[in-house]
């Protein structure tokens, strides 16, 4: 029997994808993932939560999903350790390099173009701190301020980067090539987790003595105020509005989507909510969980 040239091709194109797509998951530890596919068309985006092992089984369906116009992007569930930086150049990575700062995994999204994930920690740390390491080696390093939210997506290897600028003369579409994959921790990670605690700490500060400036009068918030003067506001609010009618956890829900709709970063929104002193008595023993589902349904209704 003689193979088909064409299923041949496939076959070696399905076998590099799924080894691509595995060592990057392995780079990026933990168990559960978190796959972002959305359609270059409509924008719309679906996710789908799976094990390793679960995603190498779905390849098929996501490599059909590529094909048909669909990015694939990927991310560790939670904040696991290990942080994004987007749109990094040749320059900055043999910058990273020669400054000591290890990258876990290195993606080539399209010619010349990477993404680095960096890792700072073995275990998890909060979503607010992994948010100021990104702040910090985007600062560092260049790369897109916009994607150092520690809930950016990255790009999987292995499937095609769909954006329109970027296909080639015989109309294919650039692979998304990993490059490393040592998913180690930096050398640096105590010194990056120092300086990210700082730019934390420092903005908190600002935060706290804006509300303090404009305590007991009442303020129009816009976007460009601090989070915890907005998630401030936006409770007493509700609670003005409702009175002792008020339905606590319709009120949580409702805040953390008027705080998302407005484009506050969600890891900034979950910061204020677990501090509230009345969430932390209503849902004692379980109020990280509570406050993950509430903004799960919050964003999931924008």
């Amino acid at each position: 029997m003689i193979e088909s040239p064409v299923a041949n091709d496939q076959s070696v194109s399905e076998l590099i994808t799924k080894q691509s797509l595995d060592r990057q998951l392995a780079a990026l530890g933990g168990h559960i993932f978190e796959f972002g596919i959305r359609n270059e068309d409509t924008g719309k985006m679906m996710i789908r939560t799976w094990t390793r092992e679960k995603a190498i089984s779905s390849l098929r369906w996501l490599r059909y999903k590529n094909i048909r116009g669909h990015h694939i992007y990927v991310r560790a569930q939670g904040s696991s350790g290990v942080v994004l930086i987007d749109d990094i150049s040749l320059g900055s990575l043999a910058t990273m390099n020669d400054e000591g700062v290890e990258a876990a995994c290195i993606v080539e999204t399209s010619p010349l173009n990477h993404q680095v994930w960096v890792r700072v920690s073995e275990n998890p740390i909060p979503p607010g701190l992994a948010t100021a390491v990104g702040e910090t080696l985007q600062v560092q390093f260049g790369g897109d301020p916009n994607s150092k939210d520690w809930r950016h997506f990255g790009r999987a290897a292995g499937f095609t980067n769909r954006k329109p600028a970027y296909v080639m003369e015989n109309g294919h579409y650039p692979f998304v090539r990993l490059k490393s994959y040592t998913g180690v921790v930096t050398p640096l990670a105590s010194e990056i987790l120092e300086r990210a605690q700082r730019l934390l700490d420092e903005k908190r500060q600002r935060e706290q003595e804006a509300v303090a400036r404009t305590a007991g009068s009442k303020v129009r918030i816009t976007k460009d105020c601090p989070v915890s003067l907005a998630y401030q506001e936006a409770t007493r609010y509700v609670h003005q509005k409702y009175g002792s009618s008020i339905d606590f956890s319709r009120a949580d829900y409702a805040i953390a989507k008027h705080l998302l709709h407005m484009g506050y970063a969600r890891d900034d929104i979950e910061h204020e909510m677990r501090s509230n002193a009345d969430i932390q008595q209503r849902k004692r023993g379980h109020v990280v969980d509570y406050v993950q589902r509430t903004l799960n349904a919050a964003a999931g209704s924008i």
